[in-house]
């Protein structure tokens, strides 16, 4: 066993004897009267009695002190130096013990403070240092060398107390190690500096959460080596489940928090680049809505991505310019197919989108004029009695003129100018028609002619709508409206006034 692990044995306190300074027998006390011989046995009888106290009570008053072992007690035999001590000399002698004693006590005091926190263990140099100073200090102290054994011990005191004082230091440097070596993913160096911080300070909450991130040190870093693993064989997303699996079990690892923070990044970056070539593929195949979808969520993994805007941008841009495109496709198409109305409607469309778009415009005047000049042409078709008017036939025949002057005429207008001119010469052509009445009857037809009275009557009209009147003194007036339709057999029209007033 190592000697500095032994207890230290407490020094036997020896008797002082005071010396006759003369060196011989005291003649003061011959000198006396006979009384005084009773009174120096007395005096013997107390000194007798104090040294007895002295060699076998007061040393069983002293504890046992623990410290490193020292050398046993000389055991050659000493000179006894009581008998050659004043009465002072062995008061001083018993002062210089006294402090030697004190000093020892508070050196115990700090002894036994330290081995609670096994001192050994975490200061043993020192500690075994300081028991070394006080082994000598106690054998000065058996040698009756008090006032040295006093400073032996004073210095084996302050080695100790400076043990103490460094505890702080000593335990704050191995709660540093020991979470430096959990970072570093060292298990038994965390180990063993945390255990020793703990001897020092057994209640600190730091090392516990500290041991207690250790327990889990070897899952970590397993955890890790097999995200690094996913990490060169791409698998960001595996990467990403370890690593959170290592943040479960030691949140506050930097290693592993670093490689998570990474790994989000790296995943994020990837799906932002996966949105934006999403997106740039929809738009190459016109599906504008996807890929405003895929740049939106490209912009969410990247707020303040200026090539998410750009793309955004680009998107609108491109959707405008095809529904433009389209627009002014089917208006072209309806132009080329003379449906005038429906390119009316397209160029329109297309300036609500952009009004200085100045190729609509020109075809919006363009569609419009051949559309009301198609309208006028139409009417002429289907209301053909109305060219009855001259006034209306004339409107017709200019219709006629202006449409026929057109460059390059679609096959529908020509079909068109073809019926507008059969129109008008059916509208002029004039066709017979019979009427009769009772010869009591004045007989006209508005706008036409007044006939008189008759029995029969043939006349020609041309196609339209005429208004025959029948006055006759002293009857109710008759008004016949009737038409003439080119191509049918018109029945005789009928005029008497028959009804006395």
């Amino acid at each position: 066993m190592d000697q500095h692990n032994q207890k230290l044995e407490p020094a036997r306190f020896e008797p002082v004897t005071p010396a006759d300074p003369t060196g011989g027998p005291n003649k003061a006390v011959s000198a006396r009267s006979p009384g005084s011989g009773t009174r120096l046995l007395l005096a013997l009888g107390f000194l007798l009695l104090a040294a007895g106290l002295v060699i076998f009570w007061l040393p069983s008053q002293v504890p046992e002190p623990v410290l490193a072992p020292v050398q046993p007690p000389d055991t050659a035999p000493r000179q006894v130096q009581g008998a050659q001590l004043s009465p002072w000399s062995e008061a001083q002698l018993l002062r210089q013990r006294k402090a030697a004693q004190d000093v020892l006590a508070q050196l115990l005091e700090e002894q036994f403070t330290l081995e609670e926190s096994a001192v050994e263990q975490w200061a043993g140099d020192d500690f075994a240092a300081a028991l070394a100073l006080a082994a000598e200090a106690d054998q000065l102290y058996r040698q009756q060398q008090f006032p040295a054994a006093t400073a032996g011990y004073q210095r084996g005191l302050e080695r100790l107390l400076a043990i103490g004082e460094a505890a702080p230091r000593i335990f704050a440097e191995h709660l540093r190690r020991g979470q430096s070596a959990i970072e570093e993913l060292e298990p038994e160096q965390a180990i063993h500096h945390l255990e020793l911080a703990r001897l020092i300070e057994p209640d600190s909450r730091e090392v516990a959460l500290a041991l207690n991130r250790a327990s889990y040190m070897e899952q970590v870093k397993s955890l890790l080596e097999e995200a690094a693993a996913a990490r060169r064989n791409q698998d960001l997303d595996l990467r990403l489940r370890l690593l959170q699996q290592a943040a479960a079990l030691d949140a506050e690892h930097r290693q592993v928090a670093t490689a998570l923070a990474q790994t989000r990044k790296e995943i994020t970056q990837r799906d932002f680049l996966r949105a934006m070539s999403a997106g740039y593929a929809a738009l190459d195949q016109q599906d504008f809505a996807l890929a405003e979808k895929k740049f939106l969520a490209a912009k969410r993994l990247a707020p303040g991505s200026q090539e998410t805007d750009a793309a955004l941008e680009e998107t609108r841009a491109s959707r405008t310019q095809n529904q433009i495109d389209n627009l002014a496709g089917q208006a072209r198409a309806a132009e080329t197919e003379e449906r005038w109305p429906q390119a009316v409607s397209g160029y329109r469309e297309i300036l609500e989108i952009d009004e200085t778009l100045v190729f609509a415009r020109a075809g919006l005047i363009r569609s419009s004029t051949r559309a009301g000049l198609e309208q006028r042409l139409l009417r002429i078709i289907d209301q053909p009695l109305r060219l009855a008017e001259a006034r209306v036939l004339e409107q017709a025949r200019q219709t006629l003129s202006e449409a026929a002057a057109l460059k390059q005429p679609g096959p529908r207008l020509l079909r068109q100018l073809e019926q507008v001119r059969e129109t008008l010469r059916i509208a002029v052509t004039p066709i017979p028609i019979a009427l009769r009445s009772d010869e009591l009857t004045e007989v006209s037809i508005n706008r036409v002619a007044r006939l008189g009275r008759f029995l029969h009557h043939q006349l020609e009209l041309t196609p339209g709508t005429y208004t025959a009147v029948g006055v006759r003194s002293g009857y109710r007036d008759v008004r016949r409206k009737f038409t003439v339709v080119y191509g049918q057999t018109n029945p005789a029209i009928e005029i008497r006034c028959v009804e006395p007033i």
